[in-house]
């Protein structure tokens, strides 16, 4: 399965447990391919040094470019070609929409009102919420 997740979702599985982490988890083991263009992937590295996030690598011993490592493992790029017309005022959500469409993923992952107001798909690209994801399609697992 490939998806397409906007950037407050990789920083929070990359940062902090929950649904978002487990998709970040699904990724790592093989199990689902998030995909990333060059524009998202370096709209992700500037958001993880926004200053609100300093204590909370500070608290797990990471650094920026110990994220940005692991982010490499987890996401793959991919060179992004159409043109989306811009249906969000928010210029990044267009770039999650077109790398979506690109990258033919089989799903949006956003918790973006500007990307969940579209309704439940976008050029036949389901549209979900991480959790709405996570627990439809990979429920929990016994361990």
């Amino acid at each position: 399965m490939k998806v397409v997740a906007d950037t407050n979702i990789l920083v929070s599985g990359s940062l902090w447990g929950g649904p978002s982490r487990r998709l970040v988890e699904l990724a790592l083991e093989g199990r689902l391919i998030i995909g990333a263009s060059d524009v998202l992937f370096t709209e992700f590295c500037r958001v993880m040094h926004y200053p609100k996030f300093q204590a909370r690598l500070l608290d797990l011993k990471y650094t920026v470019d110990d994220v940005v490592a692991n982010a490499r493992h987890f996401l793959t790029t991919i060179r992004r070609v159409s043109v989306t017309p811009a249906v969000s005022p928010d210029p990044p959500d267009n770039e999650v929409l077109a790398c979506a469409v690109d990258f033919n993923a089989d799903v949006i992952i956003s918790g973006d009102h500007h990307i969940l107001d579209l309704g439940s798909s976008f050029q036949n690209i389901q549209i979900m919420r991480v959790s709405e994801f996570v627990e439809k399609l990979f429920p929990a697992e016994k361990q």
